[in-house]
């Protein structure tokens, strides 16, 4: 919960969405896809419980804001 406090998910949400940006639902990213739901990263992270030691694979990252969460939290993160 403090990593995602540190950092500000409508930052990642594009400009044009600025009305859906700093709500806690998913929000559309292009090509028909939308970010997953505020609430639903936290349960993942939360879930995941993510050690300063550990690396972590994030497929798939749409905005990006998850894998921004995970390396404030994890040694190492790796996109693909």
């Amino acid at each position: 919960m403090t990593a995602m406090a540190r950092l500000p998910r409508h930052e990642f949400v594009q400009f044009e969405f600025s009305a859906v940006r700093v709500c806690q639902y998913s929000a559309p990213i292009g090509s028909k896809r939308r970010s997953r739901s505020h609430f639903i990263g936290r349960l993942m992270t939360d879930l995941l419980d993510v050690k300063a030691d550990d690396s972590v694979l994030e497929i798939v990252t749409g905005l990006g804001y998850q894998a921004a969460i995970l390396a404030q939290l994890a040694r190492k993160v790796s996109l693909r």
